[in-house]
């Protein structure tokens, strides 16, 4: 649920929270994603990726829950996600800067500030950067309810500040932007 969980648990494998499979399909959303920008897969062999991960993580994890009876449903939405999910649109005159950016910064003394931000790109036309952070979810999202939330926003807040610092990058030259991956229908 936030940056410091995210980090000890796919990073130093330390299971800190009951699995499910919410959280396996969003790992496997985003590495599949990570892996087709970093090696510029096809729509087609991200969801392969996707499928064979995400299956791979229920079968290790999860065989005996109920929640297994569910994977091939999640399997269905996620090549449906990967299928449109058009990141070359998404990133038209831009170039990647990184994946998967590590945040490790700085904020007071001995307290810092942990994250992973999922995109960086640079469009070296305008000048600008751009931050996007992949949100998986199985609820249509109420766009306005989110532009009210400070809470939520401050995730993105918190990547723009510290990555613009670490990078020295004026913060009007950063732009940001949610990608939501929706399991609906």
């Amino acid at each position: 649920e936030c940056g410091q969980k995210h980090l000890i648990f796919k990073y130093l494998a330390l299971d800190i929270q009951e699995p499910s499979i919410h959280l396996f399909f969003g790992n496997a959303i985003h590495e599949a994603i990570e892996m087709g920008v970093k090696n510029g897969l096809s729509k087609e062999e991200r969801a392969k990726y996707f499928a064979d991960k995400f299956r791979k993580d229920m079968m290790d994890n999860m065989l005996q829950d109920k929640q297994f009876r569910e994977v091939d449903n999640f399997i269905e939405q996620g090549n449906h996600i990967l299928l449109i999910l058009d990141t070359e649109v998404i990133l038209k005159g831009y170039q990647i800067v990184s994946v998967e950016d590590p945040l490790y910064e700085v904020i007071y003394k001995k307290f810092r500030f942990k994250g992973f931000i999922d995109l960086v790109a640079y469009n070296p036309t305008t000048g600008r950067y751009l931050i996007v952070d992949w949100k998986t979810s199985g609820e249509e999202w109420d766009v306005e309810k989110k532009k009210k939330d400070n809470i939520f926003l401050c995730q993105m807040r918190f990547y723009k500040y510290f990555w613009g610092r670490k990078n020295k990058i004026s913060l009007d030259k950063i732009d940001c932007k949610y990608v939501v991956l929706n399991r609906l229908k």
